[in-house]
Order: C-alpha cells, then structure tokens, then sequence
C-alpha cells in the first residue's frame, strides 16, 4: 500500500489546522491533521493519522470571535493539549512510519493550503518544514475555483457558487458531521478531491 505512482515516492496526506485566529505568525494552532491516503485516494489503514492538539501559549492573542467557530472549550483544551515542541516532535517520528526515502516528502492536500501551511511553518519552522512537506500541494479550494472558471469560458452554468469546504460537501452529498475539526474537515476535503477526480461534481 503507498500513494499515487506519479507522486515518485513521496505520502500524499490530506492536511487540516485549527486555530486561534486568522492571523498567522500571531495567532496558534490548536490542532493538527495529517491525514495519509493510498494510491486510491482513500484514507490508508496501515499507518493511522497524525491527529494531535496542541497547547495555546498566547491566551492574549486568541481571537475569541473566530476561535469561538472551531467549539473548542479552551479550558478542556488546555488540559488534553500538548506543547507544541513536543508535537513536532512526535511529528517527525511519525513521518520515519512511511519509511520514505531520501529527499522524499509529505505531499500536501487541503482546503486553502495557502492559509493551512503559514500556521504549519510557524509551528515546525522554516527548515523543518522544507525537509518534510513537497512545494507541489493539490487544493480543494482551487480546484473548484479552476472548475467554475472552465464553466464559465464555455458559457456554462459554474458548478459551484461557494467554494468553501461545507459548501462543495453540501453540493457534493458528502456527510460533514465534523465541520471545523481538524480531522473531520480532513475527511471530508479527501473525499472532495476524489470526486473532483472522477468528475462526480
């Protein structure tokens, strides 16, 4: 079991945040997915997600208006969570699972990747992030983007008129019990790009 032959060795994971904010390099991430899929773009069953909360170190930086959207009882939180050192260090022991070879990396797939990996490279740093995650990321958000351009240069119907990620598993049919949990939207953004794939949209 592994990934997609054309990704030449490296993991394709699906790959979520929570946070404290919309701010990166000020605001934290309360909670980390990574999600690794097989060659069929399911979730794989051999190596179980990264799925891990991480503790708030700047109470007075939290947003409490967006942080309030993610239901995350902070007090709960702080008790479960660990310190975000800790986790990256769990990270990387996780990453040695998929026993990848050498210069061979994470691959990214997410809603807003652009948003998602400010927050990853503030949490691992710039030199652990360069070692672990490919540059080349797939992304639901543009995709869909990519597709209702398309619609619209043949003068067709765009096929979604939102494009974020409750919106395109609304259009698509796809349960979304667990919206604004890391791994739910995880979950729910793995099955969003399948069906992109085999133009289920």
């Amino acid at each position: 079991m592994g990934s997609l032959i054309h990704l030449n060795g490296n993991q394709l994971c699906c790959i979520d945040v929570e946070t404290t904010g919309l701010v990166p390099f000020h605001n934290e991430i309360v909670e980390v997915t990574f999600l690794p899929l097989d060659e069929n773009l399911n979730v794989r069953q051999d190596i179980p997600p990264f799925d891990m909360k991480l503790k708030v170190e700047f109470e007075d930086r939290i947003d409490w208006e967006a942080f309030r959207v993610t239901k995350i009882n902070f007090f709960k939180h702080q008790q479960v969570a660990i310190d975000k050192w800790q986790a990256a260090d769990l990270f990387e022991m996780w990453i040695k699972k998929f026993n990848l070879q050498f210069n061979k990396r994470i691959s990214p797939l997410a809603h807003n990747w652009q948003f998602d990996q400010m927050f990853i490279r503030d949490w691992l740093g710039n030199g652990l992030f360069e070692d672990l995650i490919d540059g080349r990321s797939r992304d639901t958000l543009a995709v869909s983007l990519f597709l209702n351009d398309v619609a619209d240069f043949a003068a067709e119907q765009v096929p979604f008129a939102k494009n974020n990620l409750p919106w395109l598993a609304k259009k698509l049919n796809i349960q979304h019990d667990h919206a604004h949990s890391a791994l739910g939207d995880c979950l729910v953004t793995a099955e969003v790009y399948k069906r992109f794939i085999q133009g289920m949209y």
